[in-house]
């Protein structure tokens, strides 16, 4: 995430994401539209959303458009580990109209269903 990339968001989920002690927990996803990875919002971030989108639930982030990019540094704990921060789109900014067919499904399609093997029975 070197150049910053603007990304409109799709959904926010809660999702179990498994933690560096190997347990899980529930935490919020931000899934955006087009080939963007996930991005995992911890509060500070969910209270940025609503400052730069005005959405007051998480049904009116729906195709609202942020802007993500590369902080190198983000510290975790007493280390420096980078990270991708969030801000507001500049105001003249149009986003391309290719950004309005969602292309990123964030949850796993139905399983198709795939019809058993006909049974020939053999006689002498």
């Amino acid at each position: 995430c070197a150049t910053p990339i603007l990304a409109q968001i799709y959904i926010m989920t809660t999702d179990e994401i498994e933690v560096d002690n190997g347990g899980v927990e529930q935490r919020a996803v931000l899934h955006f539209h087009g080939d963007i990875k996930p991005l995992i919002v911890n509060n500070t971030n969910k209270e940025l959303l609503k400052l730069i989108t005005g959405a007051e639930t998480v049904g009116q982030l729906r195709n609202k458009s942020i802007v993500l990019y590369n902080d190198p540094t983000i510290m975790f704990g007493r280390k420096m580990v980078g990270g991708i921060r969030i801000r507001a789109v500049k105001a003249n900014y149009a986003p391309p109209a290719t950004m309005s067919n969602p292309t990123y499904a964030p949850r796993t399609p139905e399983p198709q269903v795939i019809a058993a093997p006909t049974l020939q029975v053999l006689t002498d």
